[in-house]
């Protein structure tokens, strides 16, 4: 595994942290997983429009977007680990991309 030389304090570790994740999911996804599921986040949900003004779109309001998505993934991953929606999981992770 290879560190980049940084200049910022915690940055290297942060590499590293999600190198690792990455090579946990990898091992997982090898021994076989039931579930894969893509989540994306929609500009016309009702969070996002009722939250602009007149005239702005979704883009001008990054932090409303922002808001409106990790609560509705939050609440996803709540109906799949507590409410075991599809059953009793054994393991899960999740990654979120901007």
């Amino acid at each position: 595994m290879t560190c980049l030389k940084n200049h910022h304090k915690g940055v290297a570790v942060d590499v590293i942290g999600r190198i690792l994740k990455y090579e946990e999911a990898e091992r997982i996804l090898k021994i076989g997983a039931d579930l894969f599921i893509t989540f994306t986040c929609n500009s016309k949900w009702e969070e996002i429009t009722e939250s602009l003004n007149d005239g702005e779109k979704p883009q001008d309001r990054c932090n409303v977007v922002v808001r409106a998505f990790k609560l509705k993934v939050k609440k996803f991953m709540n109906l799949i680990t507590k409410e075991k929606f599809f059953g009793e999981p054994l393991c899960y992770m999740y990654s979120v991309e901007w």
